[in-house]
């Protein structure tokens, strides 16, 4: 069994970045304002405390009540554009083609994957996706390959990077690391769960209670290697950490725009020495003074209508800078805007989905091969991702696509765009594939044949009137 001092102990990177990996996290799964539903329908407290309740994502300003940060945080709404973002992307990825080329692999375990690669019933095209998203959030993806004993082929899954605990490396691999998991045992209906750390190393393999002396798995690693494949991209900088940021911002922003508007609709602040006693006044429309302040006399604060004018202009740069940063481009404010789709700039947004797929494409091998470890065999893999990712939306495609066969390059040239489109564009099972693949073989034969035929029609046409303006002239 490892030493629990070094079990708990955490890397110097999970210290510093810890914390910034999950607030990327909640703001890609948009859930910033995650602290608001917590007492949503629950009446405010009325206590003057200001040490009351704290949010993980809403600024508390210095000396607001308890009450006043409680109607902050209902008034907080998180308008989710780092999720946009990454379902953007996400879908641009989901929607090519990712071809997976098994050797020395059984067809019983290849159709096995297809249906659940990760031991949780996700087949590996959709674990692709998962794959991808994480790399846009985390920039690091652990991939960790697993064969338990009652699962009939090793599987592998991914370890969110602000679970990693304590890792370090030597050449590429892991010489050892811990991660933060969650233990789970059924008992019929009744469930026990508890957190735990894993703690990988060459020799041993095992997962500990984090509170506690108790070790579920104790084991020797039968791989002599830390199974994990560490996949880096960005350099390690998540793409989504500066867009994370500005979210953050827009829903502090947009909470003091909701306060600031309701107090200019009749809901002003009654300023008063605060030796003055007015009890049947509340916190809610008061605020005290202290003695020997400026302000001598009681007065009715409110906030000016033209404040409000910077704010909704700080909004919209806020907005702008977003569309910029992730590689996406804003409409005109006076269009509207009809889809994630059509506002994808992929002359930039092409090589973030490129670097993806390289890394993916170099790893993927490295997993299958740790599969085939577990089951003393020599089974390997080939990922490619189609890089069909230079048109905006299928209205764009159509545009190109009838660009490209009115330029008449030839039937060979004509087919294969046609082809192009329906594999990036159409949903069909392989049997109407292939149909529609002969359909249009056949209607460019058919169409090449029509114009050689027109063609000596023509030529059969001048022809005889030739001859016939011949015939007149010698008359």
């Amino acid at each position: 069994m490892i030493d629990k001092r070094y079990v708990i102990a955490e890397h110097p990177d999970r210290k510093a970045y810890g914390r910034k990996l999950k607030f990327i996290r909640d703001a890609a799964d948009g859930e910033l304002d995650k602290g608001k539903w917590k007492i949503l329908g629950k009446q405010p407290s009325r206590s003057k405390s200001t040490t009351g309740m704290v949010d993980q994502y809403l600024i508390r300003f210095e000396k607001e009540s308890e009450h006043s940060f409680q109607e902050s945080l209902i008034l907080s709404h998180c308008f989710q554009y780092t999720k946009v973002v990454l379902d953007a992307y996400l879908s641009l990825f989901a929607g090519v083609k990712k071809t997976i080329t098994f050797k020395n692999t059984s067809a019983e375990q290849q159709a096995a994957y297809e249906q659940n690669f990760d031991g949780e019933g996700t087949g590996v095209q959709d674990w692709l996706s998962d794959w991808f998203a994480e790399a846009l959030i985390c920039a690091r993806t652990p991939v960790i390959v697993s064969s338990p004993e009652d699962a009939e082929y090793p599987y592998a899954s991914l370890i969110p990077r602000e679970n990693m605990r304590n890792w370090h490396n030597e050449n590429g691999e892991f010489a050892f690391l811990t991660y933060d998991a969650h233990h789970v045992e059924v008992n019929g209906i009744k469930i026990e769960s508890a957190d735990s750390i894993w703690a990988l190393t060459p020799e041993h393999i095992g997962e500990y209670e984090a509170k506690g002396n108790k070790a579920w798995v104790d084991a020797e690693n039968p791989l002599g290697v830390v199974p994990v494949v560490d996949a880096w991209f960005f350099s390690g900088k998540s793409l989504l950490a500066p867009i994370a940021s500005l979210d953050l911002n827009l829903m502090n922003l947009d909470r003091e725009k909701r306060k600031v508007i309701r107090n200019q609709a009749g809901m002003n602040f009654f300023v008063t020495d605060e030796g003055v006693d007015l009890s049947k006044l509340s916190e809610r429309t008061w605020i005290k003074n202290p003695r020997g302040a400026d302000v001598t006399k009681p007065y009715w604060a409110n906030y000016a209508a033209g404040s409000l004018g910077d704010a909704f202009q700080y909004g919209d740069r806020l907005i702008k800078a977003i569309y910029e940063i992730s590689r996406l481009r804003r409409q005109k404010d006076d269009m509207a805007e009809s889809g994630i789709a059509k506002t994808i700039d992929f002359t930039n947004t092409k090589a973030v989905l490129n670097h993806v797929s390289n890394v993916m494409e170099n790893a993927f091998p490295r997993i299958i091969s740790l599969c085939g470890e577990f089951d003393s065999n020599n089974m390997t893999a080939e990922l490619k991702i189609d890089r069909s990712f230079d048109t905006t939306a299928v209205d764009a495609a159509i545009d190109t696509l009838i660009k490209e066969l009115s330029s008449n390059f030839g039937p060979t040239a004509d087919a294969f765009h046609k082809k192009q489109y329906l594999d990036t564009y159409s949903k069909m099972p392989d049997d109407i594939r292939k149909k529609a693949y002969a359909e249009i073989d056949n209607q460019e034969s058919q169409r090449q044949k029509g114009m050689l035929a027109d063609l000596d029609e023509l030529t059969h046409t001048h022809e005889e009137e030739t001859k016939t303006g011949a015939s007149n002239n010698g008359d």
